[in-house]
């Protein structure tokens, strides 16, 4: 966990349905590339950097998707 009031410049995203591998080969599809979490301790979840409005609209579309 993070402190309060923490910042960062990205997302440690994961999903309940899908294991972290999945989660980086559907954003690659979207150009969108990510570090796996398992050099993290957490193989479920990926890291994903935050450059920006336009990169996080994607990230979330990309996101969306895999949700549809």
């Amino acid at each position: 966990s993070f402190p309060a009031g923490a910042v960062a410049n990205f997302a440690w995203l994961g999903s309940e349905r899908h294991e972290g591998r999945e989660l980086s080969t559907h954003l690659a599809t979207a150009k969108i590339f990510v570090t796996p979490g398992a050099p993290y301790g957490d193989e479920r979840r990926v890291r994903a950097a935050l450059r920006g409005p336009g990169a996080v609209e994607r990230l979330a579309a990309a996101l969306g998707e895999l949700t549809a």
